[in-house]
């Protein structure tokens, strides 16, 4: 949240290759000292129950690879039992997968709809504020702007940490691509800047709600493999939203990128919102 008013500020003042340098040393660092503090990243309980799957893995294996003799036997019996195997390495196969993504529920996949939206909007801003202040020749303003938007979020993110009751993603989702319309609005930087802290407030939340939120959803044991897709889903929003923008900027103006991510947003976010109502009228009906 802080990065990007930071980077900003440094670039505009003239220090781009001093502020790639500290980035570049201060993300090694901090992964040194990750693998240093090497955090637990399952509960005392789940470990156990991990190890002990580990365990009747390799005794299962052990047992399997001994009769090397009874195998050898029954060799004469290969062109027979060949087509059988086959059907049954497929059925293995295809059980195995289903049996590994089976976290993978209609609930998850909509928090990584959210993620890959809260992206989009995001990076899809992010250029948007560049070009509105660029095309008015204020370009030298932009860590001004960045300086509103990320203390925002900065703001926003206090105060729904301190919420006991969490508020569902997509509302989230919905709320920052809305409030992030008017920004096209704007006439000079400093409205740009006023306009930019309502969707602000609400960047921290929307990522600390999904995240949260897939926590909940996925069991302990897949949850590493599940939040490796959550970033996914975020980064391919993000790698969108620029782009998306841009098309949008060249060829309407600046204030069309703002419009452009913000209803995509909303779209988004209508969509499930009536997908998550079948969902529950269909499982209320069953």
């Amino acid at each position: 949240m802080i990065g990007p008013a930071a980077g900003a500020l440094v670039a505009t003042a003239g220090f781009s290759v001093l502020g790639l340098t500290i980035i570049g040393i201060a993300t090694s660092v901090s992964g040194l000292f990750l693998m240093w503090f090497n955090p637990p990243t399952r509960s005392a309980e789940s470990e156990a129950a991990f190890e002990a799957g580990q365990q009747e893995g390799a005794e299962v294996a052990v047992v399997a690879a001994a009769p090397a003799h009874l195998q050898e036997a029954a060799a004469e019996f290969a062109p027979l039992a060949a087509a059988g195997e086959r059907r049954q390495e497929r059925a293995g196969l295809r059980h195995k997968v289903a049996h590994n993504f089976a976290w993978f529920t209609s609930a998850v996949a909509a928090v990584f709809a959210v993620a890959a939206g809260a992206g989009m909007v995001l990076s899809g801003t992010d250029v948007g504020i560049v070009a509105a202040l660029e095309s008015g020749g204020h370009q030298a303003e932009i860590g001004l702007v960045f300086l509103f938007w990320c203390a925002a979020s900065v703001v926003g993110g206090l105060i729904y940490g301190a919420m006991h009751r969490p508020i569902s993603p997509i509302l989230l989702l919905l709320g920052m691509s809305a409030l992030t319309i008017p920004m096209a609005f704007a006439q000079d930087t400093w409205t740009l800047c006023l306009l930019s802290l309502l969707p602000g407030l609400l960047c921290a939340p929307v990522l600390s709600a999904a995240s949260e939120k897939v926590a909940e959803l996925v069991d302990e044991r897949r949850r590493g493999e599940a939040m490796g897709w959550y970033g996914s889903a975020l980064t391919g929003g993000v790698a969108l939203g620029a782009p998306l923008a841009g098309v949008f900027i060249d060829g309407v103006g600046p204030w069309a990128g703002f419009v452009a991510v913000g209803l995509g947003g909303v779209v988004l976010c209508l969509l499930g919102l009536v997908l998550q109502r079948r969902r529950r009228l269909r499982l209320a009906a069953a």
